[in-house]
């Protein structure tokens, strides 16, 4: 996505620590680490803490 719309930098979020991490792995590898800002985090339409539950994530992301 980032060499189709040309981008100079990219700000993306995630959330769920294990994939946080493997992000930054799979963008170290793919030369990606100077051009996206990765951020564990994610975002909302409140300005508000909620909490996250995780407890299923493999159901939708099994790896």
């Amino acid at each position: 996505m980032i060499s189709l719309r040309n981008a100079r930098r990219v700000i993306a979020l995630e959330p769920y620590p294990r994939l946080y991490g493997e992000t930054l792995l799979n963008m170290k590898a793919n030369g990606l680490a100077d051009r996206v800002v990765l951020v564990n985090a994610c975002l909302g339409a409140t300005d508000r803490e909620v909490c996250a539950d995780f407890s299923n994530l493999e159901e939708y992301a099994p790896f």
